[in-house]
C-alpha cells in the first residue's frame, strides 16, 4: 500500500476547490463567484483533505492540512507560502513551501532544496492547487441555491465521466513517480460552497469516490477536502522563512523526464 501514498499526495494537494429558473439562477451565482474570486491577487485560505484507500481487505489513511497565503499573484513581485502536514500510516510530516524572486523553496522530511522556478510556472502551479477546489460549472449536473443569512449556500453534483478526465488531465504529470501510466475513475462527486455577501467563495466541501489504477492493480479511494478562505478581497501578509541552509537543485532533467512519461 505505501506505493501509492505519493499518487495519494498529489491527489490531495490538487483537489486540496449544480432545476428551471433555480437551476440557473445557482449556477450564475456560481460562475459570478469563480470569476470574482479567480481575479483576487491576494489569497489566504486553508485546506483539509481525508482520504481513505481501500483494495482488498487493506486500508490506508490519510490526512492534509495546509495553510496557504499568496500576494502579488502572477507578477514579478510575487510572493508565496504554503505550510501544512500529512500523516499516514502513523507518521506526520511537516512542509514548508515558499515562493518569492524567481525561487522556490521547499522544506520537508528534514530535507531543505531550492530551485529556480519563473513567475507563470510557479503561478500555473499555484492556480491547480487552489482552483481545484471549485470545479467548473460545465462539470455540474445538479446545482441549487439557498439563503444562509447574508451567504448563498451552493449545493452541487458533478459528472463523473468530466470529473475524470479533469483530474486525469491535470495530475498526468504523475506518471513518472515509480508508478507507471495511472487513470482515475471518478465514480461520485458532489459537494457544497458557500458564496459570501461581497460575491466571493468563502469556503467548498468536495467528496469524491475515485478509482485509481496502476500497473493493473486498482484501489479505491474516499476523498473530503474542505477549503476556507480568509477575508477574500482584502490584503494579505506573509511572513517568510528563514531561507538559510537550503541546497540548490536543476529540475529542468527532472521536468523534461515528465513531460515525456505523460506523453
Amino acid at each position: 500500500m505505501r506505493k501509492w501514498i505519493s499518487a495519494l499526495m498529489g491527489l490531495g494537494f490538487m483537489v486540496m476547490v449544480t432545476g428551471c429558473s433555480q437551476q440557473l439562477d445557482a449556477r450564475a451565482i456560481y460562475d459570478a463567484a469563480s470569476e470574482k474570486s479567480s481575479q483576487l491577487t491576494e489569497m489566504a485560505m486553508s485546506t483539509s483533505t481525508d482520504m481513505t484507500m481501500k483494495q482488498g481487505e487493506d486500508s490506508l489513511g490519510m490526512t492534509m492540512d495546509m495553510n496557504m497565503r499568496i500576494k502579488g499573484m502572477n507578477t514579478d513581485s510575487m510572493e508565496y507560502i504554503a505550510e501544512g502536514s500529512s500523516t499516514t500510516l502513523g507518521q506526520t510530516i511537516d512542509m514548508t513551501m515558499y515562493y518569492k524572486d524567481g525561487y522556490y523553496y521547499i522544506d520537508t522530511a528534514g530535507q531543505k532544496i531550492k530551485y529556480a522556478m519563473d513567475v507563470e510556472a510557479m503561478t500555473e502551479q499555484i492556480l491547480q492547487s487552489t482552483e481545484s477546489s471549485g470545479v467548473n460549472s460545465d462539470y455540474l449536473t445538479e446545482i441549487t441555491a439557498e439563503k444562509d443569512g447574508e451567504n448563498t449556500l451552493l449545493t452541487f453534483t458533478a459528472d463523473a465521466s468530466q470529473m475524470s478526465q479533469y483530474v486525469q488531465d491535470a495530475l498526468s504529470g504523475m506518471g513518472s513517480m515509480g508508478l507507471g501510466d495511472i487513470s482515475y475513475d471518478i465514480k461520485e462527486a458532489s459537494g457544497q460552497a458557500v458564496v459570501n455577501a461581497d460575491g466571493y467563495f468563502a469556503s467548498t466541501d468536495m467528496k469524491m469516490v475515485i478509482d485509481m489504477t496502476a500497473n493493473g492493480e486498482t484501489i479505491s479511494v474516499d476523498m473530503d477536502t474542505s477549503v476556507s478562505y480568509e477575508n477574500p478581497g482584502q490584503t494579505v501578509e506573509i511572513t517568510a522563512p528563514d531561507l538559510e541552509g537550503y541546497t540548490e537543485i536543476d529540475i529542468s532533467g527532472m521536468m523534461t523526464s515528465g513531460e515525456t512519461a505523460a506523453e
